[in-house]
């Protein structure tokens, strides 16, 4: 189960039942500068700090669930190679560049790699 705020700012919850997904509206507290609620976010904080260690030149604590990381002056083709070998080794899950393009943030990529 999560919870996520879209970007019409309503609240949702998804509980996971047998593979079914079933969304419920409803409003829950909200936390300022995070995407995701409850057990979720210890998830996306150890994603971000896992992202984090893929560098090497830029300080860990520039990097939160909210960084836009293709800004960041070390990003590049060879980090995303690594990204993309630590979402396989760590998570079991394989992502594509298109899937890198496609997140503006770590929450966004983090959103993509738990949906696959």
């Amino acid at each position: 189960m999560y919870c996520k705020q879209s970007l019409s700012g309503a609240q949702q919850t998804t509980f996971h039942n047998n593979g079914n997904r079933s969304i419920f509206f409803h409003t829950c507290s909200p936390f300022p500068n995070n995407i995701y609620f409850g057990a979720a976010i210890m998830e996306l904080q150890e994603f971000t700090k896992k992202f984090a260690e893929c560098f090497n030149q830029t300080d860990a604590s520039l990097i939160t669930p909210q960084t836009a990381f293709k800004n960041l002056e070390e990003w590049g083709s060879m980090l995303a190679l690594i990204v993309i070998a630590m979402v396989d080794a760590d998570y079991g899950k394989t992502i594509t560049a298109d899937d890198l393009k496609n997140a503006d943030t770590i929450a966004a990529l983090f959103e993509i790699v738990t949906k696959k």
